[in-house]
């Protein structure tokens, strides 16, 4: 902070003070509300990958420099490729994952808040499959289906499959919804 000479006013000291506490208060929150915009962006890439783990794998790593081979390993895998290429190919069949077809894809239930609201979601049976603050968006396998209850139901929007999003409810209606895979 900056001082001022004594022999000036007190009172001028004092408002120069309050206006650069002011500044750096400003610049603060500032830094503080973009930190957050960056936490939330992370959070929401990282339930995407949560959620589709055939995209981190996709993932570029950072590069690394890697050593030269030397000749012996070059030769050594020379000799190997053929032994190699036939253990890998039949390796990749039989550790290739059956994926469902598309048209029998989970439902799933999704939900976006763009302010911080409380959420706890629950399967029919009552187990909890999340609670707490949402922020951003999140997707649920929906299963058998799922129950939502939201401390501001005014600030969620639900998905159910394909189907259009829609606001979970008006702010009085702190309920248990239930949402079922057939359900449009």
């Amino acid at each position: 902070m900056e001082f001022m000479e004594s022999s000036a006013d007190p009172s001028a000291q004092l408002q120069a003070l309050r206006e650069q506490l002011q500044r750096q208060a400003e610049q603060e929150a500032a830094e503080t509300a973009e930190l957050q915009r960056q936490l939330r962006a992370l959070a929401e890439r990282l339930q995407e990958l949560e959620e589709r783990p055939d995209r981190a794998q996709r993932l570029a790593l950072p590069s690394i420099p890697r050593p030269r081979p030397t000749r012996r390993q070059i030769g050594a895998l020379l000799l190997g490729v053929p032994v190699g290429l036939a253990l890998a190919l039949g390796l990749r069949q039989a550790l290739q994952p059956r994926s469902a077809p598309p048209a029998a894809a989970a439902a799933q239930l999704e939900l976006e808040a763009g302010e911080p609201s409380w959420l706890e979601v629950r399967q029919l049976n009552g187990e909890s499959v999340f609670v707490g603050e949402l922020v951003g968006r999140r997707r649920f396998a929906l299963g058998e289906g799922l129950q939502v209850l939201a401390g501001r139901p005014d600030l969620v929007r639900v998905q159910v499959g394909e189907a259009p999003d829609r606001l979970l409810g008006s702010v009085e209606q702190v309920e248990w919804q239930t949402f079922k895979p057939n359900e449009r």
